[in-house]
């Protein structure tokens, strides 16, 4: 949680609106509704009985129009499940610098700013 809090601060203070999941039931929830969210940072392993983050990118990327997304694997022995067509890979360790690159990126192509974590 520390981390998310860390990753939202610093992403509000770079100008993004961010909504934060605190776990991958809240965020594959908020995936059902309607998504207002141009963007998903989501970690690859979640907690054990909650959709793994795979599946919440897909869920993402299956919106009209697609949410692209950015993974965060545990390593980069993990790297190679995250689905690299829709998005972008960001292995911990990272400064909370290279995610707002990375969202600031992503998000310069789609000239969108609201992002999901």
């Amino acid at each position: 949680i520390a981390l998310l809090q860390e990753m939202k601060q610093a992403l509000e203070h770079a100008g993004h609106e961010v909504i934060a999941c605190s776990d991958g039931l809240s965020a594959w929830d908020y995936l059902a509704g309607p998504v207002t969210s141009d963007l998903l940072v989501t970690r690859l392993q979640l907690r054990p009985g909650t959709p793994p983050g795979t599946a919440l990118g897909r869920r993402a990327y299956s919106h009209y129009p697609p949410i692209p997304v950015i993974y965060i694997p545990s390593g980069p022995e993990r790297a190679d499940y995250a689905d690299r067509e829709h998005g972008e890979i960001l292995v911990k360790p990272f400064a909370v610098d290279e995610l707002v690159a990375a969202v600031d990126r992503l998000l310069r192509k789609l000239s969108v700013s609201l992002v999901v974590l």
